[in-house]
C-alpha cells in the first residue's frame, strides 16, 4: 500500500502536535527562574528558544498557558486546528495536580476503584491494572474501545496475553478508563477543565 504525500503530512502534523504538548512546557520551564521581570516570570530567552524550536517542526500554532494566563502564543491560534492524540498528554497533565495533593493515588487498581467493562467482564488479572498503567498504555486490558480504528482493532493483542505493566500498547481503552477515573475521583469533568 502506497503512502500519499497527504498521509505523510497528516502524520507529521499529529507527531508535531504531540511533541509540542510535551516539549514546549519543558523547554520554557528551564527558563522560568531566569528572568522574573518577564510576564508571568517566564524568560524571554526561553520563550524565544521554544518559538525557534517549534518552527523546526512546521508548527501551525502554539499557546503557552501558566495558571490560566496566556504567557505567549504564535501562529494561527484563532483558527480551528485538526490535531490528533493530544487528549492523552493533556489528561496526564490534569492528573498531576491531583496526584500531588493526594486526591489520586496512581497505585489504585481497577478492582479497588470498581471499574469494569461490558461482558465479557475484566479478568482478575486485568482488574489488577493500576491507574499509572492506564496512563502509560500498559494496563494489559485489551477490550474493544470507543474511537478505536479498524487498524487498532486488528493490532490489539489477545485478551490475557500480557499482564499489567509488562507490555506497551497504544490503547484507547486505557485512556477512556483513565478519563472516567479522573472524573470519578475529582468530581471534575474534563471538558470544564480545558476551559481553564
Amino acid at each position: 500500500m502506497r503512502t500519499t504525500l497527504q498521509q505523510v503530512k497528516s502524520r507529521l502534523a499529529v507527531t508535531a502536535c504531540w511533541i509540542l504538548v510535551l516539549v514546549i512546557p519543558l523547554l520554557a520551564s528551564f527558563a522560568v527562574a531566569a528572568d522574573v521581570s518577564a510576564k508571568h516570570g517566564w524568560s524571554a530567552e526561553g520563550l524565544r528558544a521554544a518559538r525557534e524550536y517549534s518552527e523546526t517542526l512546521d508548527t501551525a500554532a502554539v499557546v503557552i498557558l501558566h495558571n490560566g494566563a496566556t504567557v505567549d502564543e504564535w501562529g494561527a491560534t484563532a483558527l480551528p486546528l485538526m490535531c490528533h492524540s493530544v487528549r492523552k498528554s493533556l489528561l496526564s497533565a490534569l492528573y498531576g495536580r491531583h496526584v500531588k495533593n493526594g486526591t489520586i493515588d496512581l497505585n489504585r487498581t481497577l478492582k479497588q476503584l470498581g471499574i469494569n467493562d461490558n461482558e465479557p467482564s475484566l479478568t482478575e488479572a486485568e482488574l489488577g491494572a493500576q491507574i499509572r498503567h492506564l496512563l502509560m498504555a500498559r494496563s494489559g486490558v485489551y477490550h474493544p474501545a470507543l474511537y478505536e480504528t479498524a487498524a487498532m482493532a486488528k493490532a490489539r493483542p489477545a485478551r490475557g496475553s500480557h499482564a499489567p505493566d509488562t507490555f506497551w500498547y497504544y490503547n484507547n481503552w486505557d485512556f477512556n478508563a483513565a478519563a472516567a477515573i479522573f472524573e470519578n475521583l475529582t468530581g471534575q469533568g474534563q471538558r470544564a477543565l480545558w476551559a481553564i
